[in-house]
This record gives C-alpha cells, structure tokens and sequence, in this order.
C-alpha cells in the first residue's frame, strides 16, 4: 500500500518553475484558502510518506531502483520555508505572518512535519525555532481536538512547562464531567490527543533513539511510570 500510493505521487507531482520545487497542485490548506500550488501541509504529509516508504523498502531490501527515484524527489521537494516573521510558512507566498489566512486559526496543518511527523525536530534548530513561533501564534485556546493536538506539538518542543499548561487547559475548559472531551457533541481525538501528549513528555522516539523525558514540566519533580512502548517494540519504565 506505501509502494503504491508513492508510486501515485510520482504521477501527480509536477514541477513549479516559480518556487522550483515539486509540488502537489492544486493545494488548500485545511479550512483555510487560498489555492495554491503546494504548500506546507501536502508537502509535509508527502515527505513524510517517502521517507516511511523508503525506510520500509530498505528494511525489506526491495525496490532499490524506486529507493533512489524517491531519495531524489524528497530533495526536490523543498518543503520548509522560513517567513518574515521567523514563522514556518503555511504557503509559499505567504511573507509575514497574517499576510495569508485567519491568525489564531485553530489548525496546525503546517505544523505536522513537528507532529506527528518527524522532519522538525530538536535536532534542526533552525526549524524548530520557526515552529515555536508559529505554535504562539495559533495561541493556547481551541477546540478539544486542536487542544490535543497542541499538548503534543508542544510536547515535541521540549517545552515541557507549555505543554503541561495546555493540558490544564484541556482538563479544566474542554472536559465534560464524565471525561468526554467538549467539542459539541463529544470529540474523542480530543481524549486521544491528551493521553497522547502525556506520553509525549515521558517519553519520544521518533527520531530514531529513545528521549526519556524530553519534555518534562516543573510540576512533575517527583513521580513514575512504566509500560510506555517506545519505536521498536522496547517498553520503558522510568
């Protein structure tokens, strides 16, 4: 199923001679416009599927022709750009931040290559810089699933204090009483998503080696925990 849908995106993707990159046209970045020729989102999600497919390829020992077609086309794709403002930019054309769509907006779609991706990371600097500022300006406050979805990019920062204050959030403002997260009429990837962020500051490996509390919270001094599984099987206690 990964060979064949990298193989329907060497069929789909076409060059852009204006920001001579490959890309996948025509883009729409989640609820917010406008259409474009690639942006942060598609080109993200489509990286990350290249490196999974050829990961999984050389695990295998197969298709080394396609290997290295599409170790080509991830470098082709040029898929981070910086903005005006120090921000990961959402399109292309996009230069300061507000310059293109809703500030505040509760979407993190140029953001997935930080989480649940792996292309930003605390190893490239430069990158993660650009995502802690476009993390402050989508702010704290969303729907339960945004919530969610925050808790583990923060997480994935290092910064394990606005994580936890994201949790708080969650737990205080987007909870029902009997634990269902608030997003009318209930939303579970909003639970999922916490659960999720909570293991992301005990515990990250996405990178290829195993960051025992990576993003640990002042408030969390003291405490345990056991049977988190890391990639690769290995269960972790700490």
């Amino acid at each position: 199923m990964m060979k064949e849908e990298a193989i329907l995106y060497d069929q789909i993707m076409v060059y852009c001679k204006e920001y001579d990159r490959l890309v996948s046209s025509p883009t729409f970045s989640p609820e917010q416009g406008p259409r474009t020729n690639g942006n942060a989102y598609e080109q993200e999600l489509i990286w990350q599927h290249y490196s999974n497919t050829i990961q999984a390829a050389k695990i295998l020992n197969v298709d080394h022709e396609l290997v290295s077609k599409w170790s080509n086309t991830l470098e082709r794709l040029k898929q981070i750009e910086i903005g005006s403002s120090g921000q990961i930019k959402e399109w292309y054309e996009e230069t300061t931040l507000g310059s293109i769509g809703e500030k505040n907006h509760r979407h993190l779609s140029h953001l997935l290559a930080l989480y649940p991706g792996n292309l930003i990371s605390v190893d490239n600097k430069e990158w993660m810089k650009a995502a802690i500022v476009s993390l402050l300006d989508r702010g704290d406050k969303s729907t339960g699933w945004g919530m969610g979805q925050r808790i583990n990019a923060w997480s994935r920062t290092g910064d394990g204090n606005h994580a936890y204050k994201l949790l708080h959030n969650l737990l205080t403002d987007g909870i029902y009483n009997n634990l269902w997260d608030y997003h009318p009429p209930f939303q579970i990837d909003g639970n999922f998503g916490a659960t999720s962020g909570i293991a992301e500051m005990l515990l990250q490996s996405n990178r290829g080696y195993i960051n025992i509390l990576p993003s640990l919270p002042d408030i969390w001094k003291n405490g345990k925990f056991d049977g988190l599984v890391a990639r690769g099987n290995i269960i972790v206690g700490v």
